[in-house]
């Protein structure tokens, strides 16, 4: 995000100093890329956290084989 120049005008004895903001394309874009990236990494750290918390081995069968 960048600003525009400043637009100064004068009201009686009020000085107005009013400068506009552009977002932009590249900010637009990367903005994008920041909330979908969020969302798979939200997503991913919930299918691990499950699989951590809730995918006990049962010790009868014996420890898990390593490409199961």
């Amino acid at each position: 995000m960048w600003l525009d120049a400043p637009v100064i005008s004068r009201d009686g004895d009020t000085l107005n100093i009013v400068r506009g903001k552009h977002w932009g394309l590249d900010n637009s874009a990367e903005c994008l890329f920041w909330v979908i990236w969020l969302a798979f990494w939200s997503a991913a750290e919930l299918h691990m956290g499950r699989s951590v918390l809730f995918d006990i081995p049962d010790p009868q069968k014996g420890p898990p084989e390593p490409f199961e």
